[in-house]
């Protein structure tokens, strides 16, 4: 085993939402019983560099300012879902690559989109469980989701981005 050259270093939750679904006849539908493969969730995706990020946070990692970015994913329900919760996250992850020479089948920036957002969304996996768990629904587990194949934006390595860049301006009916 060997350490992975992108490394999470911060991580927040910059949203949540979570509220039960009531159906037309007020009636809540368990957790236990929904199939995810009836819906689609809804994600966002955004990367750019994070450039502040060492200016007051002391690192063991030698010189990796110029490979710091900021990713961050939002996921939420569709506005019309059967799901047993309506529900928005938005997650923002700053990963370093330790390793500029680590040899990959795919490009470095492809390999930090793809684990990046795997652990972001891992994060909310377990954010949106733990919440639920304990409301009248009952648990909602989120299937787990790849991100591997997908590719970054073309061009993302001439952004600085804003916190929490998912889902900007994309509002949902009901979600605040």
């Amino acid at each position: 085993m060997r350490p992975s050259p992108v490394q999470l270093l911060d991580t927040r939750i910059l949203k949540i939402f979570v509220e039960p679904n009531i159906t037309e006849n007020d009636e809540a539908s368990e957790a236990g019983e929904f199939a995810f493969a009836d819906i689609e969730i809804e994600t966002a995706k955004s990367i750019g560099l994070a450039e502040d990020f060492w200016s007051e946070t002391p690192h063991e990692f030698g010189d990796v300012e110029n490979r710091t970015i900021q990713l961050s994913l939002g996921i939420r329900s569709p506005e019309e879902t059967a799901a047993p919760y309506k529900f928005e996250i938005i997650c923002a992850g700053v990963f370093a690559i330790l390793d500029s020479n680590y040899k990959a089948n795919i490009p470095l920036d492809h390999l930090l989109w793809q684990a990046g957002l795997t652990m972001l969304f891992g994060r909310a996996r377990e954010i949106i469980s733990s919440t639920t768990s304990r409301m009248p629904n009952g648990e909602l587990l989120l299937p787990t989701m790849t991100f591997m194949g997908d590719e970054p934006p073309k061009n993302w390595q001439k952004t600085a981005i804003e916190d929490g860049a998912a889902f900007e301006g994309q509002e949902l009916p009901g979600h605040t």
